[in-house]
């Protein structure tokens, strides 16, 4: 760290930096474009809550996706902003067979594991030094099990935040991402949304 430097003015000039770099963005990225075919999650008009679908039709020049679910058979035009793709979601092609309150929202929901070092970036640290600030021992056991349940929509969230280095780095705890502004201001949607 900086010698004498205030501990708020630090993640300050770290994310100032970050971003002048472009690793670190002030939105988060634009959603890859979506196909017909494509497996995704989309918000359900009736009951506000996200289920899985598949694409039906993509409009490029809309900002509007049709979708038809898969748990019954209804079509829906949804915003591009409510549906989002399940290659987005899903962490390393494992989903969890858990329910319970996601440890980001608390909401009970279909739990999925996410590694807070993504998989990806676990040959940097294997037999080196863990992130800056995380505990533990530098084993391939310790990364695959340091993670958290969060539910399909947190998880999503999580990963539009910010590429998997970032994520491993900066983000590595579940205090670390709620502290972040992206995912503190995705948590309150979300909580408002249906428990």
């Amino acid at each position: 760290g900086v010698e004498g430097a205030d501990e708020a003015v630090v993640p300050a000039e770290l994310i100032n930096a970050l971003t002048r770099q472009r690793v670190l963005h002030a939105k988060p990225p634009p959603p890859s474009p979506l196909q017909a075919g494509d497996s995704v999650l989309a918000v359900l008009a009736e009951d506000g809550d996200w289920h899985e679908a598949y694409v039906e039709e993509a409009y490029p020049d809309r900002p509007l996706v049709l979708v038809r679910f898969m748990e019954w058979p209804k079509v829906q035009s949804a915003a591009r902003s409510e549906v989002i793709s399940l290659s987005e979601v899903l962490d390393d092609g494992e989903w969890e067979d858990a329910a319970g309150a996601c440890e980001l929202c608390e909401r009970n929901r279909q739990l999925t594991f996410h590694h807070l070092v993504p998989k990806e970036t676990h040959h940097r640290y294997v037999g080196k030094a863990l992130p800056a600030g995380l505990a533990g021992a530098p084993t391939r056991q310790f990364l695959n099990a340091h993670g958290a349940m969060l539910c399909r929509p947190c998880h999503s969230q999580v990963h539009r935040m910010a590429p998997n280095l970032v994520l491993a780095k900066q983000f590595n705890t579940v205090g670390k991402l709620r502290e972040a502004p992206y995912i503190e201001r995705w948590v309150q949607y979300a909580s408002v949304r249906t428990r």
